[in-house]
């Protein structure tokens, strides 16, 4: 089956971490294709949206009224195999000439042709633009008792689907809020943004996740809940004291595999590393900002965290065996003429490592456009 997957903000790092477990991957924009025997397990997946059957490949030069006709003729099959009243969405992706009245004339069309035919139709329309959210999905119950048609065009073909599965915003919640300890100060990683970072790892089953700049514990978490064993570490034993309490909040709510490990030590002077892991980590991202910084203020305020990655990349790669792996977080900060970058970055060749490039990058950035540190990923592989 062909499976299409609407990618997150950031479609870059969506797509890497796509493409680092479905091979057969390949990058459209906002959406990509994957080609595989069963439904993809978009809970895994911090990065992907929403996953829908290709129901049709049309040629980029089809009509709209052949593009109508083939939603018309998805959907009238669809609506057959409901007993209650049905209820359609249409969300359009990358498709060039849409527009949001245009999508919901179409809307209307269908729920009329719906109708003409004796099924007893309800039209479901995007809050904002072009596409249904998660939350519009979940309220409706479109994956239960409808369907949301998906179209979206590519430069050589336009794809008609229907989906079958979209992100759990309630989940990401609760592992977020829910959590016992939550502390701004150390910068609050985002569980979807952990679970990129640790499918970026490409980690084996059951292979050992460590985090030497653990904070309150959300990589560890995300990685228990996919089936990892995990240890971590951090300098401040209170941070040490809030993972501890996450994990057991953790294994309370989920069902975890696998007991946890956390230790106070300073990551610059890591003694030795569990037997067999990847290294997936943030380190420090300096102080929250609330404005942008004037060049000599970013360079007062980089230094020190620029230390502190410098040793850290240092000593561990005195631990790691040639081939190793280690998927790290850096900050990125926003100033009056873009995106300033870490010096170590240009060092990582000096250091040790090799980057493993992502979509034919070194790094790919993660952050908000409000936000003034926002986070760069990168893949090392040791020398």
């Amino acid at each position: 089956m062909k499976t299409l997957v609407v990618l997150g903000r950031e479609k870059l790092l969506s797509f890497a971490e796509l493409s680092a477990r479905e091979p057969s991957a390949r990058h459209y924009g906002q959406i990509a294709t994957v080609r595989s025997d069963s439904p993809l397990d978009i809970d895994s997946f911090g990065g992907s949206i929403k996953a829908a059957v290709v129901e049709a490949e049309l040629p980029i030069s089809a009509q709209s009224g052949e593009i109508e006709s083939s939603v018309a003729e998805i959907l009238k099959n669809k609506s057959a195999q409901s007993n209650t009243k049905f209820s359609f969405g249409v969300s359009a992706y990358d498709s060039k000439g849409f527009s949001p009245r245009r999508l919901q004339l179409l809307g209307i069309k269908l729920k009329k042709t719906l109708t003409s035919a004796g099924t007893s139709a309800r039209y479901v329309q995007p809050k904002k633009g072009l596409a249904l959210t998660a939350a519009q999905l979940k309220f409706n119950k479109l994956t239960d008792n409808g369907c949301e048609i998906i179209i979206a065009s590519t430069k050589s073909a336009i794809f008609v689907a229907t989906t079958y599965a979209y992100q759990d915003i309630d989940s990401y919640s609760k592992r977020d809020w829910g959590r016992p300890i939550r502390d701004s100060k150390v910068g609050m990683l985002p569980p979807k943004l952990a679970q990129i970072m640790l499918n970026l790892s490409e980690a084996k089953p059951n292979q050992a996740i460590y985090d030497p700049f653990c904070g309150n514990g959300v990589i560890l978490q995300e990685a228990l809940l996919m089936q990892h064993p995990v240890a971590g570490s951090d300098i401040d034993p209170h941070m040490v004291k809030a993972t501890q309490q996450n994990l057991a909040w953790l294994s309370q709510n989920y069902p975890i595999e696998h007991e946890f490990r956390v230790w106070e030590e300073d990551a610059t002077k890591i003694a030795k590393l569990p037997k067999d892991c990847v290294v997936v980590t943030e380190g420090y991202l300096g102080k929250p900002l609330a404005y942008v910084q004037s060049d000599r203020e970013l360079a007062e305020i980089s230094q020190p965290v620029e230390k502190i990655y410098s040793d850290f990349l240092k000593k561990l790669r005195s631990l790691l065996e040639p081939g190793q792996k280690c998927v790290i977080s850096f900050p990125v900060w926003q100033t009056k003429s873009g995106l300033k970058h870490m010096v170590v970055i240009d060092q990582i060749s000096e250091l040790g490592y090799t980057f493993k490039q992502c979509c034919d990058q070194n790094t790919l950035i993660y952050k908000r456009d409000n936000q003034m540190v926002g986070r760069e990923i990168a893949v090392l592989i040791a020398k």
